[in-house]
């Protein structure tokens, strides 16, 4: 027996209409799938309908079945925050709430993406014997698998290509949380400086 499904998906700019200066367009996608099969890659964020039909031969039967599908865990963040991830106020880069936290760092960190928020991260100076070493605590969202957390330090700020992860110590990296510390000692000559990068994958 195979199982027919029609993909019919219509775009933001078909349900925005020709007023509103939208092109309008309907994707059409029919993928054959046999018993084994149990999902569908869809071809785009959006709603979709998918039509599921069975036949052996002699009989066919079919239903209907309307889905929001989403290409990525941080597309759908952004859809359920901002309502649309098309829109301005959703790129990774946009600090909607002006928190100084851009979205992609607010779905890395857990944090509201429309509503201010102190920073989460702390960081410290840890001494140890003579010395004293920085050291960053990052909380994390643990369902944002599709994103990398990374901690990085140097001595100056002049040479943006000094950011480096080399030798730092990882003391924790769960998925709720990655502390790091400096593995070079802060003094009064030698200053360092520690930040956090966030990437999508």
């Amino acid at each position: 027996m195979d199982a027919v499904t029609d993909v019919t998906h219509s775009s933001d700019q078909r349900r925005r209409g020709a007023g509103d200066g939208g092109c309008g367009r309907v994707l059409r996608e029919t993928v054959v799938l046999w018993q084994s099969a149990t999902g569908v890659t869809f071809p785009a964020n959006g709603s979709f309908t998918l039509r599921l039909q069975a036949s052996d031969g002699s009989a066919q039967t079919f239903a209907d079945v309307s889905t929001l599908a989403y290409l990525g865990l941080f597309d759908q963040w952004q859809a359920q925050t901002f309502s649309s991830n098309s829109a301005p106020a959703a790129t990774q880069a946009a600090d909607f709430d002006h928190d100084g936290l851009p979205n992609l760092f607010e779905y890395a960190l857990g944090t509201s993406g429309t509503a201010q928020n102190l920073t989460s991260i702390t960081n410290e100076v840890i001494p140890s014997g003579n010395d004293k070493y920085l050291r960053i605590t990052v909380p994390k969202n643990s369902a944002a698998t599709d994103v990398t957390i990374v901690v990085e330090a140097t001595g100056t700020l002049a040479i943006p290509s000094s950011w480096s992860t080399t030798g730092l110590v990882i003391l924790q990296n769960t998925s709720t949380v990655l502390q790091v510390q400096d593995n070079v000692a802060a003094t009064q000559n030698f200053p360092r400086f520690m930040r956090v990068r966030v990437s999508k994958l």
